[in-house]
Order: C-alpha cells, then sequence, then structure tokens
C-alpha cells in the first residue's frame, strides 16, 4: 500500500494536479516517463497472481485504483508490460471492479481530457 501512496497515486497526482488545478497546457514527457516507469516497477514487482502472492489482499485493491486511473490516460502496454496487463485484467474481472475502478477512472480521464483542453483555449 505504501507502493501505492508513495509511487502510484503520487506519479499520478503530480502529473494531473498542474492541469486540473493550476491551468497547465503542458504535459511533461518526464513526468509521462515517470509514470511509465512506475508500470515497470509494478509490472516487475508482480511475481505471484498478486502483488504479495497467490491471493488478492487490500495492496491489490489499494494499487487498482491508481493503476486503473493512470491506464485510463495513459493505456497500458500489454506487450511491455504484461505481468502488470495481466493483473490489470484478472482484478478487471471482479464483478465490483467496473463500479468501484473503471467508472471513476474513466471519469477522471474525461476531466483531464476537457480540462486540459480548456486550458489551451484559454492559452490561446
Amino acid at each position: 500500500m505504501h507502493f501505492d501512496s508513495g509511487v502510484l497515486f503520487a506519479r499520478l497526482r503530480f502529473y494531473l494536479e498542474p492541469i486540473l488545478y493550476f491551468g497547465s497546457t503542458e504535459t511533461p514527457q518526464e513526468k509521462i516517463d515517470n509514470l511509465y516507469r512506475a508500470y515497470q516497477l509494478l509490472n516487475d514487482t508482480l511475481v505471484d497472481d498478486y502483488l504479495v502472492g497467490s491471493q488478492m489482499t487490500l495492496a491489490d485493491l489499494s494499487c487498482v485504483a491508481s493503476v486503473a486511473s493512470m491506464h485510463a490516460i495513459f493505456p497500458i502496454d500489454a506487450t511491455k508490460y504484461p505481468k502488470l496487463a495481466a493483473w490489470l485484467e484478472r482484478l478487471a474481472k471482479l464483478p465490483y471492479y467496473k463500479a468501484t475502478n473503471q467508472e471513476g477512472a474513466e471519469e477522471l480521464a474525461k476531466l483531464y481530457r476537457a480540462k486540459l483542453e480548456e486550458n489551451r483555449a484559454k492559452a490561446k
């Protein structure tokens, strides 16, 4: 869960915050690269079906919220991050996944895109 708060959520926040709250028109490649490095870290961490073994734990439920939001904006390339993509697919089959993760992630992605477009229009 520390990985979620210290790496996954933090990197997503550092990318989105200037756009959503401060009118930024930029999408710095360095911040995008940091998000993909988080994918790589998580992919490398997965040695079983779930983050800490063969059974789902609170760590999976915590991390999937951030990963779902990241994935809605920066899709996970299954060829580069196969274990991460499989993990997300596994969790997406949970009966409550759509309501607790997917819908919010899609809403965040929609808000991000609209806000970025709005910021860029104001800057012209």
